[in-house]
């Protein structure tokens, strides 16, 4: 099919890929009320049920991904996982360290009440395989083919990646059948436009789809991490508190252009190596406070790329290596150590959430 869908004008290949948007939206709609259907009185947990469902949306993506013909993706590893990681290195961080934030309100936040174990297992669960579903679809199959349709032309990276994230982010106008309010979901779209141009342009950066799954899937968990973890409102609560944010977008907006501007590959080593030295010395400046050991990690990462592609008198990434090891090993203990301090504390009392996790 792919060959067939390659051969239509540039108009028919995007009326081609919101019909299959939609032929998508019609499947997974019909997943999920069998779902709910089958196991709503069967299993206990809002996100147990999502979980399966999601799961069943995913197949439904590998399906389309396979009867199109993009089934080669699934085996593209491009410039590698955890290089691919490191690409998308600020807006994880940026993710995994909104996480943490989150997790020391809701240890001092009286109001918060964390969700069990298996609860947050099966939350994590579903976020993963948000991931998958629309990472096979989105960037799987619109965008690369968006990408072959529009690569003979002087800006086709940008009108593909500009299409393919209109589409994504206007199908999650689909929220407010869940009980959304529209204001909720508008604003929603505007992020998930903004947010697709960005995993787009990571995608098309590291060519590594299952690197944009996991980045995919850590933002959603930090983006729902007050529903699924501390127990606070419900998905569509979560939606109708969303407030536009224009730093977030600008952000969003700036890492997508950065990303895919024209670089020199013969200079990347050198700069990774000092990039490696400023994580470090960063992730040890601030390691006290426990939440930005991602950037730490993210050090570790930019000194193995740099010494795999200089391997000799590469001073700078060793040095870089070392500091971002230490300041990661700094930042996990002081998180670790804050979390059970303050779970401890008698005047907030909220040493119950590891009781109930285990």
């Amino acid at each position: 099919m792919k060959e067939k869908l390659l051969k239509l004008p540039k108009v028919g290949t995007i009326i081609a890929c919101v019909m299959i948007v939609v032929v998508y939206m019609l499947l997974t709609y019909g997943t999920s009320f069998v779902c709910k259907s089958l196991f709503q009185d069967r299993i206990a947990g809002a996100y147990s049920q999502m979980a399966i469902a999601e799961g069943m949306q995913s197949l439904v993506s590998v399906l389309i991904l396979w009867v199109v013909g993009y089934k080669a993706i699934l085996k593209e590893k491009g410039q590698g996982f955890t290089k691919g990681l490191y690409i998308g290195g600020v807006w994880l961080g940026y993710a995994i360290t909104l996480t943490m934030r989150q997790l020391y309100i809701g240890i001092l936040d009286t109001k918060s009440d964390f969700c069990t174990g298996g609860e947050i297992t099966a939350f994590a669960i579903t976020m993963l395989f948000v991931g998958v579903t629309e990472e096979l679809l989105m960037r799987g199959v619109i965008l690369n083919m968006l990408l072959d349709s529009f690569s003979d032309t002087r800006r086709g990276v940008w009108t593909a990646v500009i299409i393919e994230s209109l589409i994504f982010g206007l199908i999650h106008f689909i929220n407010i059948l869940s009980g959304a309010s529209f204001i909720g979901v508008f604003w929603q779209v505007v992020n998930a436009t903004l947010g697709g141009m960005l995993l787009s342009a990571i995608y098309i950066r590291c060519r590594n789809i299952w690197t944009v799954i996991v980045i995919h899937g850590i933002y959603d968990f930090m983006a729902l991490f007050q529903s699924g973890v501390l127990g606070m409102g419900t998905t569509a609560d979560h939606i109708d508190s969303i407030k536009p944010n224009v730093y977030i977008y600008l952000l969003q907006l700036f890492l997508a252009i950065y990303l895919l501007r024209n670089r020199k590959k013969e200079k990347d080593a050198c700069r990774d190596g000092i990039r490696a030295v400023l994580f470090g010395l960063f992730s040890i400046a601030v390691g006290f406070i426990g939440i930005f050991w991602s950037v730490g990690v993210m050090g570790i990462i930019a000194a193995k790329s740099s010494l795999e592609e200089q391997p000799e008198k590469n001073k700078i990434a060793k040095v870089g290596m070392i500091l971002s090891i230490i300041g990661t090993v700094l930042s996990v203990a002081c998180a670790v150590g804050s979390l059970i301090y303050f779970g401890t504390m008698s005047d907030v009392d909220k040493f119950y959430f590891l009781k109930k996790w285990y």
